[in-house]
């Protein structure tokens, strides 16, 4: 699979060198961080978010994915993660983003991508993640 190893997730070295990827470079230009983004499956599911995380694509070939986003006192006001699908999603096979402990997102505990190819980008406050 493009994005996978035995170990996990491949690293921006492995990805450079399959032919799945045309331009590793470009992606990181535009994701910030160390340039990495991160690709979860529903193999290394629950994928809890590293602070240094910042786009979390996802793919599913069994079941649900789950995301738990980092507890808002470790990241601070205004950390940002972007958490895109890819073709697999779907109602069956959604993402399900929830949020660490008690923090909630837009007033909930979980906020669920369904459809293919959707994205959110989820932002930090004081008193809990917005989506925007």
């Amino acid at each position: 699979m493009g994005w996978w190893n035995q170990t996990g997730p491949k690293t921006k070295a492995q990805l450079a060198s399959t032919s799945s990827v045309v331009d590793p470079t470009a992606a990181s230009k535009l994701i910030g961080g160390d340039g990495n983004p991160v690709y979860v499956s529903d193999t290394y599911s629950p994928y809890y978010v590293k602070v240094d995380d910042y786009l979390i694509k996802v793919t599913t070939n069994k079941g649900p994915v789950r995301v738990v986003l980092p507890s808002l006192s470790s990241v601070g006001v205004n950390k940002e993660f972007i958490i895109k699908s890819d073709s697999t999603v779907s109602e069956s096979k959604q993402v399900i983003i929830a949020g660490d402990g008690s923090d909630k997102i837009d007033g909930q505990r979980t906020f669920i991508l369904d459809d293919a190819y959707s994205a959110v980008t989820i932002v930090s406050t004081n008193i809990g993640w917005e989506i925007f």
